[in-house]
C-alpha cells in the first residue's frame, strides 16, 4: 500500500515535470536570443500600429491583410515593457511555450507519452518555430490557438465526456484563432468536413456542428464585410506572392519544417513507411485521432496549394497551423515503425536527434535593419542625402534611426510625423529617383533594401553610380547593402 502510493505520487509528478521540463527547455532555448536579431520585415508594422489606442488599431488594420487581434494584444504588453526587440517578441515566444505544452497534452491524451515527449522535442528544435517564436507578429498567436483548437476538438471526437466544456473552449479558441489571422478558417474548415464526412460523428456531433456554425457567424459578425473585401481585393489584385512552381515549393515548405536537407529526406522516408504500414498492415490502435492529425496536415496544405494557382497563398508562415500537425504526424509515425519494446526507441530518438544537431537557437531572420542603420549614420556628413528604397521600409529604418520618433505615432496621417522629420534631416524613402532633386547634394548614401524585389527596374543604383563616384558599400545580411556617393 505503501509503495503503491509512493509509486504512484512518483508517477503523477514524472507526468508533471516532464511537461514542464519541455516547456522550460523551449523557453531557454528560443529565449536566449530574442533580441539577437534585428526587428525587420513587418515586425515594426506591428510594433509602430500596437502603440494606438484600440479604436484607432482596429479602424487602420480592418483593411489589411490580417486581423487586429495580435495587435490589440501587443498594445497592451507595450503599456507595460516598451518596444524594445526583447520586449515586443516576448508574447510569440510565450504564445509558442503554450504551443508546445497543447502539443504535449495531444500526444499524451490521444496516443502516449512517447509520442508526446517526440513531437514535443521536434518541434522544440525546429528553426522553423525558432523563427516564428522570434517574430513580433501573428504567427505563434496562431500556432497557439489552433493546437488548443485541435486539442479540444480532439476531445469532443473521442468522446461525449464533458462536451458542453470542451464545446465553449473549442468555440472561444477558434473565434479568437479567425480573429488572429483569416486563414484560421481552414482549421475551422477541417474540424467541419471530418465531422460532416464521418457518419458515426455526424450521427454524435452533428447538432454541435451545426450551433458552433451558428456561434462563429455570429461572434465574428463584426468582421464579415471586411473579409468579404479582403476576398475580393485578393482574388482581383495583384500578389506580391507568386503562384507556386510544382513539387518542389511542396518540399520546399516540409524542408523549412525540418532543418535541413538531409532531415527532410530521413522525414519523408518514415513518414512513407508508417503510412504504407498504416493502410497495409492496419495495426494502429488510434484510428480516429490518427485520422484528424493527418487531415489536419494533409487537406489544409494540399488545398492551398491547389487554391495558389489562382490566388498565391502557398507560403510558410501562412502554413504555420499545420507545422505543429506535422510534428505530431512525424512523431506518430516514428513510434509505429517498430513495435518491439526493446527497439522501437531507435528510430524516434534518431528523428530527434537530427533536429537537434541542426537546430539553430540563433536563427536569422536575414534582416540586419539595426547595422545598416548604424553604418548610414557613420557615414553622414554635412550636405548629405539619405536615401532608403523601398519606401515602406521607413518603419524599419526609423525604429533604429530614431526610436522616439517611432513612437510619436499619428493615427490620422500616419506616417506624416516620420515623412516630415526624416525630410528636414534629408532622408527619403522612394520608389524612384525621380522622386529627389539630385542637384542639390554632393554627397548620397543609398540603402539598398531588396529594393527590385518590390519595385523591378527601379534604376535608383545605375542613376546614382551614373551622376557619381561610389565611394563604397557595404553588405549586411542577408538582403541589404548600403552604397556611397560622393560627386565627380
Amino acid at each position: 500500500m505503501k509503495n503503491g502510493f509512493f509509486g504512484n505520487y512518483q508517477r503523477d509528478c514524472t507526468m508533471v515535470l516532464l511537461p514542464m521540463g519541455i516547456v522550460l527547455l523551449n523557453l531557454i532555448l528560443k529565449g536566449m536570443f530574442l533580441g539577437s536579431n534585428s526587428l525587420g520585415g513587418d515586425e515594426p508594422f506591428s510594433v509602430y500600429h500596437a502603440q494606438m489606442d484600440v479604436f484607432s488599431i482596429v479602424n487602420h488594420l480592418s483593411t489589411g491583410n490580417n486581423p487586429p487581434l495580435y495587435e490589440l494584444i501587443l498594445h497592451f504588453w507595450i503599456d507595460c515593457f516598451g518596444i524594445s526587440e526583447f520586449s515586443v517578441r516576448m508574447p510569440s515566444l510565450i504564445f509558442n511555450c503554450i504551443t508546445v505544452l497543447c502539443l504535449y497534452k495531444i500526444g499524451k491524451e490521444f496516443f502516449n507519452v512517447r509520442v508526446a515527449v517526440y513531437a514535443s522535442l521536434m518541434f522544440v528544435f525546429s528553426n522553423y518555430q525558432i523563427f516564428f517564436s522570434h517574430e513580433a507578429r501573428v504567427y505563434a498567436l496562431m500556432g497557439m490557438l489552433t493546437t488548443l483548437s485541435m486539442l479540444y476538438f480532439l476531445k469532443i471526437v473521442r468522446n461525449s465526456e464533458g462536451e458542453k466544456r470542451n464545446s465553449v473552449v473549442l468555440i472561444c479558441a477558434n473565434v479568437f484563432l479567425i480573429y488572429a489571422h483569416y486563414f484560421g478558417f481552414f482549421v475551422l474548415l477541417v474540424q467541419g468536413l471530418f465531422i460532416l464526412f464521418s457518419g458515426k460523428l455526424r450521427r454524435e456531433h452533428g447538432r454541435f456542428l451545426w450551433w458552433s456554425v451558428v456561434m462563429y457567424f455570429v461572434l465574428y459578425l463584426p468582421n464579415i464585410t471586411v473579409v468579404f473585401h479582403r476576398a475580393l481585393e485578393s482574388s482581383s489584385g495583384k500578389q506580391w506572392v507568386n503562384s507556386p512552381g510544382g513539387l518542389e515549393d511542396m518540399y520546399n515548405i516540409v524542408r523549412g519544417y525540418t532543418n535541413a536537407p538531409v532531415v527532410t529526406v530521413v522525414s519523408l522516408i518514415f513518414l512513407s513507411l508508417a503510412l504504407l504500414k498504416y493502410f497495409v498492415v492496419k495495426t494502429e490502435k488510434s484510428t480516429i485521432q490518427t485520422r484528424v492529425i493527418l487531415v489536419w496536415f494533409i487537406f489544409p496544405f494540399l488545398l492551398m496549394f491547389l487554391i495558389s494557382y489562382w490566388i498565391p497563398i502557398f507560403m510558410d508562415r501562412y502554413l504555420m497551423f499545420v507545422s505543429i500537425a506535422f510534428c505530431l504526424l512525424l512523431a506518430i509515425a516514428c513510434d509505429s515503425l517498430i513495435e518491439q519494446k526493446m527497439y522501437r526507441f531507435i528510430v524516434p530518438v534518431i528523428m530527434c536527434v537530427l533536429f537537434l544537431v541542426t537546430a539553430k537557437p540563433n536563427f536569422s531572420n536575414g534582416r540586419n535593419v539595426r547595422d545598416a542603420v548604424a553604418k548610414i549614420k557613420d557615414l553622414e556628413k554635412p550636405n548629405t542625402l539619405v536615401l532608403f528604397c523601398p519606401n515602406y521600409f521607413m518603419l524599419n529604418f526609423t525604429y533604429y534611426c530614431d526610436r522616439a520618433l517611432f513612437s510619436r505615432y499619428n493615427t490620422k496621417d500616419i506616417y506624416g510625423n516620420m515623412n516630415a522629420f526624416l525630410s528636414k534631416k534629408n532622408i527619403y524613402g522612394i520608389s524612384d529617383v525621380k522622386q529627389v532633386d539630385l542637384e542639390k547634394y554632393q554627397r548620397v548614401v543609398y540603402l539598398d533594401a531588396a529594393a527590385s524585389f518590390s519595385f523591378p527596374n527601379n534604376n535608383i543604383l545605375n542613376t546614382l553610380e551614373h551622376k557619381y563616384n561610389k565611394k563604397s558599400s557595404f553588405g549586411f545580411r542577408d538582403i541589404f547593402t548600403v552604397y556611397e556617393f560622393e560627386t565627380k
